[in-house]
């Protein structure tokens, strides 16, 4: 299983089978949590580790997920909810066994996106020709195209090994 994560709370999941067939896709659970005084968005850290249980980790796996550190965010919850990510997802890979594959946007953008605009839209425009059946969300969102691409990036990268 290939395992691609947009961070974010506008992030979403995408699961690949070996076959680089999508077999989950969904927006990034969130639910509502107390910081400082107020009620701020975060990781559904329940959802996300129940969907990690049902994943096939009787096989070796491959996480991809975007390197936090070479992504630019508009502010420091947006910075703070993309650390809180990154761990999350490390820690399920690590207590799964799972190889971890960080990458920068850039770099999977370029494998991906060559020949096209990276412009706004361009990977729901790839992700729509490479899963034409896959439900990517509403036209201002990207999380779900870009999760399928970190996917597929991985895929590309070989089958997981153990």
């Amino acid at each position: 299983m290939i395992v691609g994560v947009d961070l974010g709370l506008t992030g979403a999941i995408a699961i690949l089978d070996d076959a680089g067939k999508l077999v989950f896709l969904s927006d990034m659970p969130t639910v509502k949590v107390p910081i400082g005084k107020r009620l701020r968005g975060g990781y559904d850290r329940d959802t996300i580790e129940d969907i990690a249980a049902d994943w096939d980790t009787t096989s070796a796996a491959l996480l991809v997920i975007e390197d936090v550190y070479h992504i630019g965010y508009r502010g420091s919850l947006a910075a703070r909810a993309a650390g809180i990510g990154w761990g999350l997802f490390l820690g399920l890979a690590t207590a799964y066994g799972w190889r971890v594959e960080s990458v920068a946007p850039s770099v999977w953008q370029r494998a991906l996106l060559a020949g096209r605009s990276r412009g706004k839209g361009a990977s729901r425009v790839k992700a729509a020709e490479l899963f034409p059946g896959a439900d990517l969300g509403g036209k201002a969102d990207q999380g779900r195209a870009d999760a399928l691409l970190l996917a597929t990036y991985g895929w590309r990268l070989g089958r997981p090994t153990g």
